[in-house]
């Protein structure tokens, strides 16, 4: 019996002083990092304000056309009443 608990003994020792094990390697041994590419980009012209201005436009209007709609939706269910006319008596 004491021959088992000596190797897992053995065994949990190893496991807990293998994690520090790797992280010494690592840190004598650092790996290379690569250095990322440079992107170069280039616009010619710069902003278009009329392609700003044609799609504020046509948002503009489609909230316009939304509204309406919702407006024109939500009236559906009201029942319009108008007052009684006064009428004249005849003596």
């Amino acid at each position: 019996m004491g021959s088992i608990s000596s190797v897992l003994q053995m065994c949990i020792v190893a496991t807990l002083a293998l994690p520090t094990t790797l992280a010494n390697a690592e840190a004598v041994h650092p790996r290379p990092t690569p250095k990322p590419d440079l992107l170069v980009v280039r616009v010619n012209g710069g902003f278009q304000w009329g392609d700003a201005a044609i799609g504020a436009a046509a948002g503009f209007g489609a909230a316009i056309s939304l509204v309406g709609g919702i407006a024109l939706v939500g009236r559906g269910d009201r029942v319009v009443t108008w007052p009684p006319l006064k009428r004249e008596e005849r003596p």
